[in-house]
């Protein structure tokens, strides 16, 4: 939150709208909340990177980038002010930060709050995960597969880690216990392998708190007398 103090009379900005995690193609919505209300607000920039997005002039008049036309709903509310971007996409995120910048008269005095921390993040899908680690094993011994995935959401800076969920035919091995089926993360170990676990289908699913998921293809284990 961007705060700055003026002198005799505050008006500070209460809520920025900070990180915000989205998926591709939603609606973005971008609100800045004053503590009060100014007696009057003179201008209005919303910039991203060199673009100025949206520009409300002293007049009343407001401008929007004509690449943004379509895409873009602006509303000046009481206290607040609110851009609705439509369908975002990659493009919407290359270079991070949306900002605001306000000139506004308050005890009769002309001043101004810039606020950059309105930051827009969008879910990927996890690349697909690939199973390793061997699938061959002698009856009685142990066996340890292991799950490889990455994070695509963007920007890089922001991606959470992936979280692991292995099954065996299609019954979640994170959440069940079982005494010889250890989940460690991105592996899974089965203990004392028994002839009859070359029956069974397992599988890796990686994703992303709030985000997508990818599932890897089916293994199965060979197991050697």
């Amino acid at each position: 939150m961007c705060v700055l103090f003026i002198t005799d009379a505050a008006v500070t900005l209460q809520s920025s709208p900070g990180l915000m995690r989205y998926h591709k193609g939603d609606d973005v919505t971008f609100i800045w909340t004053f503590t009060d209300k100014p007696e009057r607000i003179i201008t209005i920039d919303i910039t991203y990177n060199t673009i100025i997005i949206v520009k409300r002039l002293i007049s009343g008049q407001v401008s929007i980038d004509g690449n943004y036309k379509d895409r873009v709903t602006f509303e000046e509310l009481d206290k607040s002010i609110k851009l609705i971007l439509k369908d975002v996409s990659d493009d919407d995120v290359i270079y991070e930060v949306y900002r605001l910048s306000v000139v506004f008269v308050v005890g009769g005095t002309s001043s101004s709050l810039n606020d950059n921390k309105a930051e827009l993040y969008l879910f990927g899908k996890p690349t697909k995960p690939v199973l390793s680690g061997g699938q061959r094993v002698k009856e009685g011994q142990d066996i340890t597969l292991m799950c490889t995935s990455s994070s695509s959401s963007i920007p890089v800076k922001y991606q959470l880690p992936l979280r692991y969920t292995w099954t065996r035919d299609n019954i979640n091995l994170t959440t069940t216990s079982s005494s010889r089926h250890r989940v460690n993360g991105h592996q899974l170990t089965i203990t004392n392998v028994m002839r009859d676990d070359r029956n069974h289908q397992y599988t890796c699913i990686t994703g992303e708190d709030g985000g997508l998921s990818s599932e890897s293809d089916i293994t199965q284990i060979i197991v050697l007398c």
